[in-house]
Order: C-alpha cells, then sequence, then structure tokens
C-alpha cells in the first residue's frame, strides 16, 4: 500500500499523483481516460482503460438442434463476443423465433441483422457500465424480494398473482447472473494480461456469490 499526499491547485481542484509504475503496466497516456467510482465506503476505484484491439466475433452454423444452438449462443455471450452470427442455408421460422426469445433474455443483445440464411446479434453493452459489483447487488434485491413474495404468498387472497411475480424476478436473476459471468471472463483476461493476480481471487470470489444467490433464487421458485 501506498500513501499519497493531496495537492492542491487553484482554489478548489484537489490532485495526487498516480504511481508510475501502475500507470505504465496499465498503459496509461496523457490524455488517457481513467474511471473514478465512488463506493460506499468512502473509497474510490480506480480503472483504467481497457484496450480492446479488436471486435470479437463468433460464426454459429445452424444444424437444427435448437437447444444447443441456445446453448452456443449463450456460451458466445458470456464470452464476450460482440457479434454473433447464426449461419445455414435457410433458417426455419421456429428457430427465428427461439433466437428472438433467447435475446430477450440476454442484457444488452440485439438482433442488427437477419436474412433467409442469417442472423447477426450484436452486443450493444458497454462493459464500463455495468460492474460485477453492481450486479450482485441486482440479484440480491431481486431474491430478497422473491424471499419476501413466497412469505406474503401465503397470507393472502392473490397468491397466484404473487407467485408469477416470484417466477418473473428468477427470469431477472438469470439474466443478471449471466451478465455477470461475462464480466468475470472479462475480468480474468484483464488479469491474466496485468498479472494482477489478487484481483483474481476477488473476480472468484464475487463470481461464486453470484452463484450462490442464483442458487437461493432458483430454491425459492421451486417452493412457490
Amino acid at each position: 500500500m501506498e500513501a499519497r499526499k493531496v495537492q492542491i491547485t487553484g482554489k478548489s481542484t484537489y490532485m495526487i499523483t498516480l504511481p508510475k509504475k501502475w500507470a505504465v503496466d496499465v498503459g496509461l497516456l496523457p490524455g488517457s481516460l481513467v474511471s473514478i467510482t465512488y463506493r460506499d465506503d468512502g473509497t474510490l476505484l480506480l480503472t483504467p482503460p481497457m484496450v480492446q484491439p479488436f471486435v470479437s466475433r463468433k460464426t454459429l452454423k445452424i444444424d437444427g438442434d435448437v437447444n444447443e444452438l441456445k446453448m452456443d449462443i449463450i456460451g458466445a455471450y458470456v464470452m464476450g463476443h460482440q457479434f454473433i452470427e447464426l449461419n445455414a442455408s435457410m433458417i426455419p421460422q421456429e428457430i427465428r423465433k427461439e433466437v428472438k426469445e433467447l435475446c430477450k433474455n440476454l442484457i444488452g443483445i440485439e438482433i442488427v441483422e437477419e436474412t433467409r440464411n442469417k442472423i447477426v446479434i450484436y452486443d450493444i453493452l458497454n462493459p464500463s457500465e455495468f460492474t460485477i459489483e453492481k450486479g450482485l447487488k441486482r440479484m440480491h434485491a431481486l431474491v430478497s424480494g422473491m424471499l419476501k413474495d413466497l412469505i406474503d404468498a401465503f397470507n393472502v387472497r392473490i397468491k397466484d398473482e404473487m407467485l408469477s411475480e416470484i417466477v418473473g424476478r428468477d427470469e431477472e436473476v438469470d439474466r443478471v447472473y449471466l451478465l455477470i459471468l461475462k464480466q468475470f471472463i472479462r475480468r480474468l483476461s484483464w488479469v491474466f494480461r496485468n498479472a494482477w493476480y489478487s484481483n483474481m481471487v476477488m473476480a472468484l470470489s464475487l463470481a461464486s456469490i453470484a452463484l450462490a444467490i442464483a442458487s437461493f433464487g432458483y430454491v425459492i421458485l421451486r417452493r412457490a
């Protein structure tokens, strides 16, 4: 841990210098933008710009097994591919419907091109706008609401309506969990590139917490 003195320039601007080794390791240059995140405990998190040398693309061939295709799309999404292209000599209407329904359950995914033999899916989400920590807070709020609704459902007449609300929240939990996995893999790739193994331990811990929350949500859904 390093200590830095706060300096004041002008009348109201506070400044500190960044450790040179850190700046060099993450590739900071004059004019580079560093994201600052305010945390609940009063600390600040500095995040260097993530370098993306190329747009990642994944091409999938449609062979008629829609369940396998859906798993391949989810896998490509979690691995962080920005473009996912589906190809076939002719894509059946049933598969088109399944793909569109799946895209609704993946945060930040949109179909940007569709022809008789091709579907192109694009990930429009800016990774810096969604952190694993934010995702965990969202999952916690959803699962807590599910548990409260399950308890309340035994004491009200509109039980069916409340149970359907639980199902809807569980689907949202699944969506956030997949996005957390995507961010987790992205963070790991950054860790390995820069040898920040302490951050890898933190990422693994957060992913484990996300899995535990998602599992608890599934338990509540089964009880409903």
